[in-house]
């Protein structure tokens, strides 16, 4: 939030604030510490669309431009996320599950990523190299 609109900002996070005191304790009551995972994500995830909202209208930015900077990211935790939890359904619970499952969201995260946006990745590369060849 740039050019001094920063009390946007503070407004939507004590917004934020008064959401989750009010909603904490039945979020607790309606399913534990999920329950009140499930509060946190929903918060947070109104929250970001919201800021990218008054983004767009301070900054005049068109949305399309914030949300190509996110989505392979987005789309590539998503699938992992879908690939890790296929894999809990069938592996059960243990230390060994855990492991292989930040292992396997890992791999699935950099397969995803490097599938959806290789060209990107291929030029940052390129320029990233053509820096350190000038510098030497």
């Amino acid at each position: 939030m740039a050019k001094g609109k920063t009390k946007c900002l503070s407004i939507t996070n004590a917004v934020n604030l008064v959401i989750m005191i009010i909603f904490l304790y039945p979020a607790i009551l309606w399913g534990g510490i999920e329950g009140v995972a499930l509060l946190v994500f929903l918060i947070y995830f109104f929250h970001t669309i919201i800021i990218y909202w008054l983004t767009t209208r301070l900054l005049n930015i068109k949305y399309r431009d914030i949300t190509n900077t996110f989505a392979d990211p987005l789309i590539a935790s998503l699938l992992m996320l879908l690939v890790v939890f296929v894999f809990k359904i069938f592996a059960g619970i243990s230390l060994a599950v855990f492991v292989a499952s930040i292992l396997i969201g890992i791999v699935a995260y950099l397969a995803f990523i490097w599938a959806l946006s290789r060209r990107k990745i291929r030029y940052y590369l390129r320029e990233i190299m053509s820096m350190i060849r000038q510098r030497a």
